[in-house]
This record gives structure tokens, C-alpha cells and sequence, in this order.
């Protein structure tokens, strides 16, 4: 469910000159402690005016007080906090998390010897999860001394994928919460989110899909197809062949019906996955991007299940990866894998950032993880002492190699970021220069690689919005030679009312222009399909649940027809 990544300090890492150990929070007066302090001030200082020793008396026996409570917390502190005396670990469900499902995720407390007052707990993870605190929740948890707490928090993620757990931010306060102490604890693991599209129970238009058969010792059983033997009479379906229709039955029950006979021939899908910036846009867990996976993983489970072939490939101006066709549960996890780390990647060419972004996240991250900081503590790490320092880290690690080759000192410095940025753990976000590379370019190059990895007259399923895809000469020669070879392809689309993006109401002139877009939008989409369907290849928009349905009645009726 988690793995624990390598601690940095593991590696016995020295701290380079020009940097420092960022600083936990010194104690600190609250409210309460600081109008302490002030009040007791104001008695001793009017009690030497008026010499009044009552009132110096009490001036006095509440600052030995508030230092006598001081020097305890210090001492409390001193003895809860060490990394042998205190016990904080993540418990993990023993469900799976699903994406856009709540799920719950709680830390353990031991406090070794005094007992802690805890006054807030600040969770950090990944930008993708979302976290909050159940309703029941108190406001101050009082943690007594060997014996465990948990402490409980409400988890979502919108999306799949692997997301990173950095650790804990937790206020502590004195019994009389004069004084407060803030302190973070690494803790860092991973999380895992699963698909949130059931893989059962799958329904089309209020019809229940019949289970897949049974595959045993990995031979692939007998299913409808375009084989020789009978395997049942049904009724007729909108686009089968003629020649499966039964003439005599029909007449004499007075409906079509028709002949579904049975199969062994696999079939391989290659998937084409549109990864750019447009199938990003909009809200997280609701994005054109998010319903694809969630097609694909679906489709690919249905069609691995029956022992067909699946590939997959992810472009946006250039491919991005490209998972060779094969079969079984090791290709779906394969798959899996693949569209899980969409999110955040180390790949210089869909995370193009310059120099200075990459400094700055860096330093951040190093900073706010409690491993590098300024000479003072209290701010991110210069430039060249954080060289110095991921220097360290690549010569003394087993697992990281120093770059190869380099043209400038600018290339060497950012292939070293990179190179440390996956082994830490940060996050780079998506971005790609889409001036540089039109979508055209990918788009064709995805089709052609396609072609070139199948026999003739296989299945090819393109999941892109098409919204910034100008250039269609070179799409249109890919899709010519994919006719050539006899290859299906099915353009799916997420451009329809599911795919509508909610948008708050605006000026109206705002509104119309809106509109206006829109209509130009549905303009340029139907000279496409048009323009498409001349090759005799469907573009499509469905609703993202009945889409592997879709794609698996097209796949059976290519079986029926004989075309594969």
C-alpha cells in the first residue's frame, strides 16, 4: 500500500558553507501568555512607583511562575519530542483508496514521558490530495504520557495516481497554553489511488453487461467473434451483417434474429492517449484527462479479461511513452503504472521548466522538508550552496548517475536538479511548450507508431478533446495509411455536455463571448468528423461510463463482420 522512500540523512550528508539547518519554532508566548506577561509588568512597574509590595509581590510571583512553567514545557518538549522518545507512523486502510471515495488515514502519538498538550495538526502531502479533519474531531487533544493516540484525517483524491506524503506540522501548547511550540516531523511515504470507475456492473443504456468468461490455464475461452462454430441466436443489433441474420426464425417468430457465433482469434486495441495542456483544463477530478484514464483503464480491463492485446500510447506534441501491445494482468498494471504518474513528471520535455523554477522549487522543497536552509535558518538555501549539496547526494547514492554528456553549465546544473528531484520526492508540474511542437505533429506520430506496432486490421482508439489540433495534412496522411492496413479507428472525443465546464456567473458580455466560442467550437468539430468520416473512421461523444461499453460493442461487431 506505501513504501517509505530513503532518508536524505542516511547518507551521512555534510552541510556545504553558505548553508545552514532550517530552524523549528523557538517556544513562543500565546495571547494568553504574552497578556500574562504584560499584566505582571504593569503590577511590578506601579508597585515600585507607589511602593506598594503587594502589588511588586505579585508582579514578581507571576513572572517566577510563568518561567517556572516555561522551563517545565522546555523540559516536556525536550524529553517527547527526540526521535527515540516519540512514535509517529501512518496506519493505512486495508482498502484500497479510490479516486473521488473518502478514505481515512490516521497517525499514531506515543508520548514517551510528560504528558503533551496538542493543540493543532497541520497534515502535508501532495498539491492532488485533499485533506480535512472528521466533524467529531476535538479541538485539543491531551496526550498522556506511554500510552498511543490516533489521530484521524478524511483523505480525497480527485484523480489516480501516487502521491507523496511528507509528514506532520503539529502546534503544542502547556497545560495553561501560555506558551506554544510549532514543530515538524518528517514522515514520508507514498500513497496509492486507485481508478474510481467500477471495473463490474458496467451498464449501457440501462442494460446490464453479461460477465466475461473464464480464462483458464491462459487459454483464451471461446467468446462471440467471427469464428466457424454456433454460439447462440439473439435478436438483431443495429450494425450486424447480413449474413448472421436467420431468415427462417425470424419469419416465423416475427423479429430478426441473428447468429452469434464463437471465437479464439485475440485482438489487439492500441490506445492513443491525449496528455496535453487543453485535456487539463478545469476542475481537478472532472478534467477531460481524468474521464479518459478512466476509459482506458476500464476498456483495457474488459478486453485483457477476454486475452486480447492491449497498447497504449501518451502524446501531446511527442510521445510521451509508448507501452508495447501485450496481454494478461501485467499489461493492466503495466497501464496502470503509466497513467498513475501523468500528474507529476520528471521528463524534461513535458516539464519544461527554466532554471530559476526549478532553483526555486528545489530550495522550497529542501527548505520546507527540514534539509537545507540559509546560514540563519529561516529562509530557502542559496543557489550555490544547494548545488553543492545535491552534488553530495549523486556522488554518495548508489542509485543516481552523474550526467553523461553536457553542452552548457546551465544544462549540467538543471540535468543535476532533475536527476535529485524524483530521488527526494518532489513534485514538477505538467508543462509543455506547445508552440515549439504543434499537436498535429503528435497526433500524427502517435498514429504511425500505432500502425507500425500491428498486424493489419486491429483496432485503434485516439482519446483527445482535438481542440488545439490545427494542422490536419499529416494527421490525415496517418489515418490514410491506418485505412491501408486495414486498421479500425475510433476518434472518442471528450467534447459534449459531460465534458462542460461549470462556470460561475459572469458580465454578460463575457457570457456571450463564451458562447460565441462554443458555436465555433461545434463548428470546427463537425468539419472534422465530416472531414474524418470520409475515411470511414467515427468521431464520437459519449458519456465517459458508457464509453468501454461503446468501444467493446465496436470491437464485437468488428468480430462478427469479419473485417478482423
Amino acid at each position: 500500500m506505501s513504501h517509505q522512500p530513503p532518508y536524505l540523512d542516511q547518507l551521512s550528508l555534510r552541510i556545504p558553507e553558505g548553508a545552514g539547518v532550517p530552524l523549528t519554532s523557538d517556544l513562543r508566548f500565546t495571547a494568553r501568555g504574552l497578556g500574562g506577561l504584560v499584566l505582571f509588568a504593569v503590577l511590578a512597574f506601579l508597585g515600585s512607583l507607589q511602593q506598594s509590595w503587594w502589588w511588586m509581590g505579585a508582579g514578581l510571583f507571576g513572572w517566577t511562575g510563568l518561567f517556572l512553567v516555561w522551563l517545565q514545557f522546555r523540559i516536556d518538549l525536550e524529553n517527547n519530542l527526540h526521535p527515540r522518545h516519540l512514535q509517529l507512523r501512518w496506519r493505512f486502510a486495508d482498502q484500497p483508496y479510490r479516486a473521488g471515495h473518502e478514505a481515512t488515514l490516521s497517525i499514531d502519538l506515543t508520548p514517551s514521558m510528560a504528558p503533551l498538550f496538542l493543540r493543532r495538526v497541520t497534515f502535508r502531502h501532495s498539491v492532488y490530495l485533499q485533506s480535512f479533519f472528521p466533524p467529531q474531531t476535538p479541538k485539543r487533544w491531551a496526550l498522556a504520557a506511554q500510552k498511543t493516540h490516533r489521530i484521524a484525517i478524511q483523505l480525497r483524491s480527485p484523480i489516480l495516481g501516487d502521491f507523496p506524503l511528507y509528514g506532520v506540522e503539529i502546534l503544542l501548547t502547556d497545560r495553561f497554553r501560555l506558551f506554544e511550540h510549532q514543530r515538524y516531523l518528517r514522515l514520508p511515504a507514498t500513497l496509492r489511488v486507485m481508478p474510481q470507475l467500477p471495473m463490474a456492473n458496467l451498464q449501457r443504456k440501462g442494460n446490464q453487461t453479461r460477465p466475461l468468461r473464464a480464462v483458464a490455464n491462459g487459454i483464451p475461452q471461446r467468446r462471440p467473434g467471427s469464428g466457424a462454430e454456433l454460439h447462440d441466436i439473439r435478436e438483431y443489433r443495429p450494425g450486424d451483417s447480413r449474413r448472421s441474420i436467420v431468415w427462417k426464425h425470424s419469419l416465423r417468430l416475427r423479429k430478426m434474429l441473428c447468429r452469434d457465433f464463437e471465437s479464439e482469434t485475440p485482438m489487439t486495441v492500441h490506445l492513443l492517449l491525449d496528455i496535453g495542456q487543453s485535456m487539463r483544463e478545469g476542475t481537478l477530478g472532472q478534467r477531460k484527462i481524468d474521464h479518459a484514464t478512466s476509459v482506458a483503464i476500464a476498456f483495457s480491463k474488459t478486453a485483457l479479461a477476454q486475452q486480447d492485446r492491449i497498447g497504449l500510447i501518451t502524446f501531446d506534441g511527442e510521445i510521451l511513452d509508448h507501452l508495447r501491445p501485450e496481454r494478461g494482468k501485467k499489461q493492466l498494471h503495466r497501464a496502470l503504472k503509466h497513467l498513475q504518474s501523468l500528474h507529476s513528471l520528471t521528463d524534461p520535455r513535458f516539464s519544461d521548466l527554466t532554471l530559476p523554477e526549478m532553483f526555486s522549487l528545489t530550495a522550497g522543497f529542501l527548505y520546507r522538508e527540514g534539509f537545507l536552509a540559509s546560514p540563519s535558518g529561516r529562509a530557502p538555501c542559496a543557489a550555490r550552496p544547494m548545488l553543492h549539496y545535491l552534488w553530495e547526494i549523486i556522488r554518495n547514492h548508489p542509485d543516481l548517475e552523474f550526467p553523461e554528456s553536457w553542452k552548457t553549465d546551465e544544462e549540467l546544473v538543471m540535468k543535476v536538479l532533475r536527476s535529485v528531484s524524483g530521488y527526494i520526492g518532489l513534485e514538477l508540474p505538467y508543462r509543455y511548450h506547445q508552440w515549439a511542437t504543434q499537436k498535429a505533429a503528435g497526433l500524427a506520430t502517435a498514429l504511425e507508431e500505432a500502425v507500425r506496432s500491428m498486424h493489419g486490421g486491429q483496432m485503434i482508439v485516439v482519446l483527445s478533446d482535438l481542440g488545439d489540433v490545427l494542422h490536419w495534412d499529416r494527421v490525415m496522411q496517418s489515418l490514410r495509411l491506418a485505412r491501408q492496413h486495414r486498421h479500425h479507428v475510433i476518434f472518442l472525443s471528450p467534447f459534449s455536455p459531460w465534458f462542460a465546464i461549470p462556470q460561475p456567473e459572469r458580465d454578460p458580455t463575457i457570457a456571450i463571448l463564451q458562447e460565441l466560442l462554443t458555436l465555433e467550437q461545434w463548428t470546427w468539430r463537425r468539419r472534422l468528423q465530416r472531414m474524418i468520416g470520409r475515411l470511414g473512421f467515427p468521431v464520437l461523444s459519449v458519456d465517459p461510463k458508457e464509453a468501454p461499453l461503446l468501444l467493446g460493442e465496436r470491437l464485437q461487431r468488428l468480430r462478427q463482420s469479419g473485417r478482423i
